[in-house]
């Protein structure tokens, strides 16, 4: 599904229909002052050095039924769906979450994310969205299989078969593992959500952020699984979290090496900053 919406920061909030999918978009907040004097801080990469320049923000709500999902044209991930910024010189600017909420209830599924367009400086004029909905699949019959003969097993092995080799040992792992925790003020975060967007170093810069969401478990601490092997830049964003403070360790970069564990710094909140 392909939708352009025409917007105006002056129009405040603006709502569209199609289909089964509502959508709102609204609060638009220019870009932060720059702010050079940011201290080094260990193991984070400066917004400087990766080239980052804060940008605007956005509101967005999307509402559909309950028994269905939207899923962003090109992500594997099925709970966020992110506009583009279209500027008058026609340049696209790609969303980055900062903040994400939703749900389902009996009849509907709602969420609302706050998005930064990094680097933008030109007024927008247009938002784009490219998505699909699924319908999640309800289930037709149930069967059951009866007599189907098993190996026996005789001292914990299955017979050998005449004839055949024994199974060759696992192949070594293909992925690695990426830990940190999550803490507030200090202590650890309860379970709350957070989205860990991962870029992957190619030649001279990065490619396109994949995002997930990942599950806080005890003492705020993080473990995700799967990465391919590679050299990172991370980012992370937890909600949700107390008013009046700020983020430390939202980007980083890591080189993730099969078969190994690697940590990052924790992601902190400090308040009254």
């Amino acid at each position: 599904m392909y939708l352009r919406l025409p917007f105006r920061p002056e129009q405040g909030w603006v709502y569209r229909t199609v289909g089964t999918v509502s959508l709102a978009a609204g609060g638009w907040t220019p870009p932060p002052a720059q702010r050079p004097d940011l201290p080094e801080l260990p193991g984070v990469l400066q917004p400087q050095l990766l080239g980052r320049r804060p940008g605007p923000s956005i509101t967005i709500r999307l509402v559909c039924p309950a028994d269905e999902v939207l899923q962003q044209e090109g992500a594997d991930r099925t709970d966020v769906v992110l506009p583009t910024a279209i500027g008058p010189s026609g340049r696209r600017y790609l969303a980055s979450p900062r903040r994400w909420l939703g749900g389902v209830t009996r009849d509907r599924r709602s969420s609302e994310a706050t998005v930064e367009f990094v680097g933008m400086e030109e007024p927008v004029v247009e938002l784009e969205w490219r998505f699909q909905v699924l319908s999640e699949l309800e289930k037709a019959t149930e069967f059951r299989l009866t007599d189907i003969p098993l190996p026996s097993l005789v001292g914990g092995t299955a017979p050998a078969r005449p004839g055949r080799e024994p199974a060759p040992a696992p192949a070594p792992p293909a992925t690695g593992i990426v830990t940190f925790q999550v803490l507030l003020d200090g202590r650890p975060a309860p379970p709350g959500r957070l989205s860990v967007g991962l870029a992957v170093r190619r030649g001279a810069g990065w490619g396109p952020i994949r995002w997930r969401e990942v599950r806080v478990g005890a003492e705020g601490r993080v473990r995700i699984a799967d990465v391919a092997p590679g050299r990172y830049r991370v980012l992370r964003r937890y909600g949700p979290a107390p008013a009046g403070g700020s983020w430390r360790n939202e980007e980083s970069v890591v080189t993730v090496v099969a078969g190994k564990e690697t940590p990052l710094p924790p992601l902190t909140w400090v308040p009254g900053r």
